[in-house]
């Protein structure tokens, strides 16, 4: 059997592993938050256990417990390296100057093919307050540990080893992009476009970092903001019915606001991921 696994490609293995490792960080939440859901569902008791499934993967993943042979291999697969703070720094101005950039193209296509939220707003009505902001944090964290782990970690580090950083962040964003449509969350253009460019983002941070961690923050915070912003739209009844089209849009102030957003946002992250990989660099 283990003949037959190396004789794999390189890049058939790692989609493998990394598809492995993200279901097996994602059922256990995914199982107690619809469980959450349907039992007591005013109390947010899914978090503590939920909680410590992250725990227990992260200790596992990063190369704790049995069997020790796989220790520092589970160790550099994850790829969960310090930085210094320099580093830090540049990674989580490149990373949030690059995500303000996909909010403005979100702003930008959605009046023109609006995508479609239902599952959210299905949570809105059902959840308290409360119970939603701690929920919404904590199915955030679990993206972004779980999915950077898989995906950035996992899959994206054996291609690049092999094949170099543009084929393993392309192949790991093509990957990504097709778990969500298996997502409850119904895929429009817009959304599709959007993980896309956030996955490509994330891949280029653990790249030149050679670290998953500033794309957990990242992710999860991204996350955790889209939603709630999502929500307080909801509240304010701002939630589009349609389409405008861009004929409609286009005679909007507002419209051609954003799209110099999107164009001011998306210069100043290509500056400060240059800048990023400058650090990266003088601190190596």
């Amino acid at each position: 059997m283990r003949r037959l696994w190396k004789r794999l490609p390189v890049v058939v293995r790692a989609v493998l592993v990394g598809l492995a490792v993200f279901t097996v960080g994602e059922q256990p939440p995914g199982v107690l938050f619809y469980a959450n859901l349907q039992r007591w569902p005013a109390i947010p008791w899914s978090v503590v256990p939920i909680t410590l499934w992250l725990w227990i993967f992260w200790q596992y993943f990063s190369g704790r417990g049995w069997p020790s042979s796989t220790a520092q291999s589970r160790a550099e697969d994850l790829a969960a390296r310090s930085l210094s703070r320099h580093v830090w720094r540049w990674a989580l101005v490149a990373g949030g100057l690059g995500m303000t950039s996909v909010v403005a193209l979100h702003l930008v296509l959605s009046p023109i093919t609006p995508p479609t939220y239902n599952v959210y707003y299905k949570l809105f009505r059902l959840l308290p307050f409360p119970t939603l902001v701690l929920l919404v944090i904590t199915l955030s964290a679990v993206a972004g540990i779980i999915e950077e782990a898989a995906f950035r970690g996992y899959m994206q580090g054996s291609i690049e080893r092999r094949h170099g950083p543009v084929v393993a962040i392309a192949v790991t964003t093509f990957v990504f992009v097709l778990m969500h449509f298996g997502d409850v969350q119904e895929m429009s253009a817009p959304r599709t476009l959007f993980i896309a460019v956030v996955s490509v983002m994330y891949g280029v941070l653990r790249h030149l970092t050679r670290s998953i961690l500033p794309g957990i923050i990242l992710h999860s915070a991204g996350d955790a903001y889209s939603i709630m912003l999502l929500w307080f739209y909801w509240v304010r009844g701002a939630v589009g019915e349609g389409p405008l089209g861009f004929a409609n849009a286009s005679k909007l102030p507002i419209f051609w606001l954003d799209v110099a957003e999107l164009f001011l946002f998306t210069a100043a992250s290509v500056w400060a991921f240059r800048k990023l990989a400058l650090s990266v660099s003088e601190s190596r």
